[in-house]
């Protein structure tokens, strides 16, 4: 079964100021910091930010968990999440 059409119209009800985030991370993500990456542009953040602040690993992911509490983001949805490799979201 296709799901092509669900990931536009998923994209399309991206929206942070109303609290709901669409991720749809890079291709081969492998990494937590990648995905914390993916994550901050989906917030609306320079991407660069985590690397400027030296944050890494789980660090990076506890400072995007702090920016999405601050923009007080409540339905974060990541595309094709069961694509991800087992470390990216830890």
């Amino acid at each position: 079964m296709s799901l092509r059409w669900m990931v536009p119209r998923a994209l399309e009800s991206h929206d942070p100021a109303r609290g709901r985030v669409i991720v749809h991370p890079t291709p081969g993500t492998s990494s937590p910091q990648a995905l914390a990456h993916d994550l901050l542009g989906a917030l609306g953040r320079a991407v660069n930010r985590l690397n400027a602040e030296q944050l890494a690993g789980a660090a990076a992911g506890r400072a995007v968990t702090v920016w999405m509490v601050t923009d007080q983001i409540e339905d974060l949805v990541v595309l094709r999440a069961d694509r991800l490799s087992a470390g990216a979201g830890t």
